[in-house]
């Protein structure tokens, strides 16, 4: 810093030493008090519809996929055919992962970057949070 700036630096921290405080104003003064002596209670927990008709919907969608499963593995056709098919995409899978060994050890250390920097960055904001109370960056 140069002379110049020193002066300044000086006449403004003389001016913010000096500089006269207004009050704070009544309402804002008013609604503090009132939230320190009744603080706003958590309103209770409660079930809506949108939770019951979201399970409901999930349960029957495990009741079929389960009453489907038990059909066709009683049907010794469709069990046959269910394993033909699960072991010819097991193949696939093999074979694919075979001839693209470098892509796929890419994609694959490709998003465990992505998911650490998530982390990281989760971390950052999780923190500049608890310093600032702000959950604006």
């Amino acid at each position: 810093m140069n002379n110049q700036e020193q002066k300044i630096e000086l006449l403004v921290k003389e001016a913010l030493r000096t500089f006269p405080l207004e009050p704070v104003p009544d309402r804002v003064l008013k609604g503090i008090l009132a939230q320190i002596e009744h603080p706003i209670s958590q309103p209770a927990f409660q079930f809506s519809w949108i939770d019951f008709s979201l399970s409901a919907v999930l349960a029957m969608i495990i009741g079929f996929f389960l009453n489907l499963v038990q059909q066709v593995t009683r049907s010794s056709y469709w069990s046959a055919r269910l394993r033909v098919e699960i072991l010819l995409t097991w193949q696939d899978i093999r074979l694919f992962l075979m001839q693209n060994q470098s892509e796929v050890l890419a994609a694959a250390i490709s998003v465990f970057t992505v998911f650490a920097l998530f982390f990281i960055l989760a971390g950052v904001y999780r923190r500049q949070v608890a310093y600032t109370g702000s959950m604006v960056l």
